[in-house]
């Protein structure tokens, strides 16, 4: 039989396995597959409602000059925000 596409190129099929499975507007949320910086002013809104449709949680952790109570709990699948004036100004992932 002919080789198969996993045969052929290992990393290629692999990608477009994890591509298909995570869905190709959210891969950049991934270690390695993109950059969350891109969430950067956008309303908390318009952010919110991107990363909670690719299944992560969105929290605040400082708004307007104050920083947040949070709990220091590691998730693997959710981005943290400062926001001023309803605006994102910095995110990270924990």
């Amino acid at each position: 039989p002919p080789p198969t596409a996993l045969q052929l190129d290992p990393e290629a099929y692999f990608e477009r396995e994890f591509t298909a499975r995570v869905g190709e507007e959210c891969v950049y949320l991934y270690p390695g597959r993109g950059d969350i910086g891109r969430l950067l002013g956008m309303n908390e809104t318009a952010a919110r409602t991107e990363v909670e449709r690719c299944g992560w949680v969105f929290r605040v952790i400082h708004r307007d000059g104050v920083d947040l109570t949070i709990t220091a709990d590691l998730h693997d699948h959710r981005v943290n925000a400062a926001i001023v004036n309803r605006v994102v100004r910095s995110v990270s992932k924990s």
